[in-house]
């Protein structure tokens, strides 16, 4: 049954703690629109920092703030890359700038780094990306407007050079060296074999988005892992076959993000890690043997934005503890936050074989003769095990097909050294040569017999390793159930405001914004599902519509704001609309300029808030509508784009175009605080946390990054916490349940829904987003009241699309759904029972009673008698483990004992009953 799971799926990735984070006195560079270039070595750690010109170099073990060595340029960084070769004291650096070109830089690591430049390459002006050679020593892969250059930069000469035809976005040298995929701005995935001809060998169209797309060689496979933008603008990655490339082998919608993303591979553990520019969570793929995604591994979510990434050699890991990853990430602050993967194994004394194989050794075998002669000599296989000892011996080539050991792998147990010695030295004498063509040489143990090496076990680990576990929330695997219940909908391009959702949804009626002129909103029957009319009936105001809203303890009747300045109060028939209604039961002119947002209190009835940039100045007025009068005008200081009631009737907060957030008292009208808001310059939106006594706002930051701002009710200088999403110009439309904690989000143009959890005023991604198969229009949920609480369903909405409207409901999986799962569904709050206007304007407050969602004789899961459930023990007490020689004495004790009981007792014949004597006759 668990034949094929992976050795990886229960792995714990999570950043470290805070105080293991990274950072410089010149932050690290993400402003430019691509990914922070950023490259690590075993010990080495590189990035672009100050204005883009500079390169920092540091310890990857550095933690907190560090002083690093500084290189200094005249124009921009776009690629580094470390050497695969080091020795035990000096590696190479690569730098990839604008106009200075090619730059190679020795790193000497004594006692403290040395850094001097060895080879400076100035033809080679505006190179993206440049690689070294994973096999061959010396040679370098460049990437130019539209060609590929092979470098020789020992002797500085261009060994060969391939004519793409576009500009190099994105490149990857196969596992063995023997071949090169480029991806250039035609969006055409190329590979190239120079040694056989200059013409890519295969290319195919991939990604048609309009952002760069970026690659990775799966190892030594013929595989290619792409990941960019389709035309719809989603995110999306696949698996490409360079032998047969006409169809990929998995192509896989991601998300909606835009940010540009880079596929990180281990081929070790061929685990795949993709990091978007701006994103606030890592995407963690495995690729199976036959090279099919797993894709079921939950993403990791990060504290901060991401600006770029790397992953650690594998000889960089703490193997002992398990660790098989350790991901850099440059953060949009400014900071290196490394992220490590572990498997959970109880024990972490022995070294665990089965998740770390043999890796390549950072000793390259061939030259860069050998491979222009076609020859494909990978670099020697070395085991992780801390308790082996490496060391590299001087190794001479006798013959171009012959490769001799570069590594001595010995145990340091030294009551074994001469055994092992004497092993050895005989396998030396024995050792066949290795051929120069074959694809991976994996020497097995070679000792030097006039030489005894021993090495003392690992004992501190190269990384702290985060403890940290992650949170788990009830709710995490919550699932969304569609379904399509109005279908036919074609009423015209529906073009409302951003302030405005232009859906609305009660017990009884659907509204939703229809284009044309004269303000018209579509009322249908709720209960009348399947296939909309032609014409549908409408409430028609007379002039341009701006946002309207059904009265939450009035069902039939329903307020619009115009662009006249006025509120119309419809009163819709207990049957529904037969044809269009035209006369408002009221009309009350509120403001002198076309009013933008509405909002009914939801725990008084008749308070209504009403918002207008005027004529004069801004300003938010409260009305009562039993009355049609005017209760309060409060200023603002400019146009408000979202509001928000705390439930007890206190406050209300606003948000305005200024970029400010404020609260005000709902009986006083006067302002109580305020404090800045999103740095963007769209549309926010306003949701209460009253459980928490917070106010949540969803809106921008600057370049379209969309967040999440949690600040106490009290002090809104500055907020509590800040969530960072993604990179998306679509506006998101927050619904908060204040029962189960969770904060639902979507947004006008989005084909997902996703999941927060507010919970000691922070907000949690879940990481369960639901992806739909059409473009979102508008969503609006219902009441709690209104939920299916025998299908465990906690939310309730609907969703408007160009051409349906579907239900959503959000439903958490239970087993014995025959109980009422008084876990998930505490007691609500009844809004029927509320206060109205003229109670609330007398100094009472609204009464928040609570009722219990459990049906009428159903059985609440709490009550319920438990069910028995036996499971079978794998323990066995220690003292019926018996030896050998106690399981073979006991075994003839029993059949003595036996043989004794059944002597004792009368013979089988005298048992059965004989013939009378007068028989016999």
């Amino acid at each position: 049954m668990f034949k094929n799971q992976s050795k990886f799926r229960h792995s714990i990735i999570s950043p470290d703690k805070k105080q293991s984070w990274i950072s410089f006195d010149s932050n690290p560079f993400v402003n430019a629109p691509d990914l922070c270039p950023i490259s690590a070595s075993k010990s080495l750690l590189a990035v672009r920092t100050g204005s883009g010109s500079s390169i920092s170099i540091c310890p990857v073990d550095a933690q907190g703030r560090t002083s690093p060595v500084v290189l200094s340029n005249s124009s921009f960084i776009n690629h580094l890359d470390w050497s695969p070769t080091c020795s035990q004291s000096t590696t190479r650096l690569l730098a990839a700038t604008g106009n200075d070109g090619l730059k190679l830089y020795s790193i000497s690591q004594s006692d403290d780094l040395n850094v001097s430049l060895t080879k400076s390459c100035n033809s080679m002006v505006n190179a993206r990306p440049a690689y070294f050679h994973p096999t061959a020593n010396d040679l370098i892969a460049i990437g130019h407007e539209n060609s590929i250059s092979i470098w020789n930069y020992e002797k500085e000469d261009t060994v060969f050079k391939c004519d793409t035809t576009q500009s190099i976005q994105s490149m990857s040298w196969k596992g063995d060296g023997s071949m090169l995929a480029t991806y250039t701005s035609d969006n055409y995935l190329r590979v190239f074999d120079p040694r056989v001809q200059l013409n890519a060998i295969t290319e195919v169209s991939v990604h048609d988005g309009v952002k760069p797309a970026l690659i990775a060689w799966c190892g030594d496979s013929d595989r290619i892992f792409s990941v960019g933008l389709n035309k719809r603008r989603n995110r999306e990655y696949a698996v490409w076959d360079i032998r047969n490339s006409s169809n990929p082998l998995t192509l896989q919608n991601l998300d909606q993000s835009q940010g540009i993303t880079i596929p990180l591979f281990d081929s070790d553990t061929n685990q795949m890690f993709l990091c978007g520019k701006g994103d606030s969570r890592i995407t963690w793929l495995e690729l199976n043997g036959d090279f099919t995604i797993d894709s079921t591994r939950l993403p990791i979510a990060m504290p901060v934005p991401i600006g770029g990434a790397c992953l650690l050699p594998k000889l960089a890991m703490d193997v002992m503890s398990c660790q098989f990853a350790r991901t850099m990430i440059v953060s949009n602050e400014g900071s290196i936050i490394p992220v490590t993967a572990t498997v959970p194994r109880k024990s972490h004394i022995e070294f665990h074989a089965d998740i770390f194989p043999d890796t390549k050794s950072e000793v390259l075998q061939m030259s860069v003769e050998d491979w222009l002669k076609g020859l494909n000599i990978t670099p020697n296989l070395v085991s992780l095990n801390p308790s082996l000892a490496k060391s590299e011996i001087n190794h001479k080539k006798t013959d171009k097909n012959e490769v001799q050991s570069a590594s001595v792998i010995i145990p340091s147990h030294s009551e074994a050294s001469s055994t092992i010695n004497s092993t050895l030295a005989h396998k030396v004498t024995e050792q066949p040569s290795y051929s120069a063509t074959s694809s991976a040489i994996n020497p097995k143990l070679v000792q030097n017999d006039t030489k005894q090496v021993t090495m003392e076990p690992k004992t501190k680990p190269a990384h702290p390793v985060s403890n940290n576990l992650p949170r788990y929330s009830a709710f995490r695997h919550v699932e969304t159930n569609v379904k399509i219940v109005y279908e036919g909908f074609n009423y015209g391009n529906i073009t409302p405001s951003n302030e405005t959702n232009a859906f609305q949804v009660n017990e009884k009626y659907i509204a939703f914004w229809m284009s044309g002129s004269g303000g018209r909103i579509a009322i249908w029957n709720l209960d009348e599902k399947g296939r909309l009319p032609a014409k549908i009936p409408c409430v028609i105001n007379g002039v341009d519509l701006n946002d309207f809203k059904f009265d939450p303890f009035q069902s039939n009747r329903i307020v619009s704001a115009c662009d006249d300045g006025k509120l119309r109060i419809f009163s819709i028939p207990l049957l529904g609309l037969t044809e269009d209604l035209m006369d408002p039961i009221q009309i009350v002119p509120a403001h002198t300029n076309r009013i933008s947002i509405i909002a009914f209190h939801p725990s008084i009835k008749d308070l209504l808030l009403s918002s207008s940039i005027e004529q004069t100045e801004p300003t938010v007025k409260l009305w009562n509508l039993e009355t049609n009068s005017c209760l309060y005008t409060i200023p603002q200081t400019d146009m408000v784009h979202s509001c928000a009631f705390k439930l007890d009737g206190t406050l209300f907060a606003t948000s305005t175009r200024d970029k400010k957030i404020s609260t005000f008292n709902l009986r006083t009208g006067k302002a109580v605080t305020s404090g800045p808001s999103h740095s963007g310059s769209k549309t926010s939106r306003l949701t209460w946390i009253d459980d928490s006594n917070c106010v949540c706002s969803i809106g921008f930051s600057n370049g379209s990054q969309r967040e999440i701002l949690l600040y106490d009710e009290r002090d809104l200088s500055k907020p509590l916490s800040i969530t960072s999403l993604d990179i998306s110009p679509s506006i998101l439309i927050p619904f908060y349940d204040l029962d189960t904690k969770l904060l639902v989000l979507t947004g006008k143009g989005e084909s997902t829904l996703s999941y927060y959890e507010i919970v000691d005023q922070t907000v949690v991604s879940l990481d369960n987003k639901h992806g739909f198969s059409s473009v979102t229009t508008s969503v609006s949920f219902v009441p709690k009241l209104g939920v299916d609480v025998m299908a465990t369903e906690i939310v309730k909405g609907y969703r408007l699309t160009s051409s349906t409207i579907e239900t959503l409901s959000v439903v958490v999986p239970r087993v014995k759904k025959e109980y009422f799962q008084d876990d998930v569904f505490p007691d609500t709050i009844d809004f029927s029972t509320v206060i109205n206007v003229n109670d609330w304007t007398k100094g009472h407050d609204p009464i928040l009673k609570r009722v219990n969602l459990c049906p009428k004789g159903a059985i609440p899961l709490s009550q319920a008698k438990e069910l028995e459930v036996k499971v079978k023990s794998n323990f066995v007490p220690s003292e019926v483990v018996w030896s050998e020689s106690e399981r073979k004495e006991a075994s003839m004790k029993q059949m003595f004992e036996s043989a004794q009981e059944a002597a004792s007792g009368p013979l089988e014949q005298d048992l059965l009953e004989g013939v009378e004597e007068d028989e016999w006759d």
